[in-house]
């Protein structure tokens, strides 16, 4: 088991953390196969986004609507995907974290646009 979460986990690590430099990704850390994700306003832990807005909630929706769970906590996603994924299991989960996250920085600018 060991073994198969260190062959697999550099693949699930790199794809998701190639996602840091959305602009509404604080942070995105983790280690082997357990991972997650915390929105901030402005890439800053210190400019949360609004808790009405649900940013947390909104991407982990995204993430249900394309086939994934993950574990919501405010603006912060879990992630820990059993240790028997395979590397084309690992690419899908990728592309629909890209999908939610696409998604979920439309819904920001819309909030945003509307605070004005």
């Amino acid at each position: 088991m060991v073994d198969k979460v260190k062959s697999i986990s550099p693949r699930f690590q790199d794809g998701i953390k190639a996602f840091a430099d959305s602009p509404i990704i604080g942070e995105i850390r983790g280690t082997g196969l357990i991972l997650g994700t915390e929105f901030a306003d402005n890439k800053s832990p210190n400019d949360p986004f609004p808790p009405e807005w649900g940013i947390g909630a909104y991407f982990g929706a995204q993430c249900e609507k394309h086939g994934m769970l993950v574990r919501v906590s405010g603006d912060n996603i879990m992630m820990s995907p059993p240790f028997i994924i395979s590397p084309e299991e690992v690419d899908e989960l990728i592309s629909i974290y890209g999908k939610a996250l696409k998604e979920t920085e439309k819904r920001v600018k819309e909030l945003k646009s509307q605070q004005k």
